[in-house]
């Protein structure tokens, strides 16, 4: 019984998508981009926007020093 099936060809054909190897590349780099660049993207934009915040505070307050006060200012 075991003789007939080792008898049959067998099908060593690998059985792949018909994807291409430049769509196989091009989806490896949008999956390494979309775990890599893309996060590291948005921490610096979350970043440069509360370094924004602050450059505007600092710079509100030079402005405030440097701007002559009425108190002291004697006519």
């Amino acid at each position: 019984m075991e003789y007939l099936p080792r008898t049959q060809p067998v099908d060593n054909s690998i059985h792949r998508d018909t994807v291409s190897l430049d769509d196989r590349i091009d989806q490896r780099i949008t999956h390494i981009l979309g775990k890599t660049v893309v996060p590291m993207f948005n921490a610096l934009i979350e970043t440069s926007g509360e370094h924004r915040k602050e450059l505007i505070a600092l710079r509100t307050g030079v402005q405030r020093l440097r701007a002559p006060r009425s108190q002291t200012a004697d006519p």
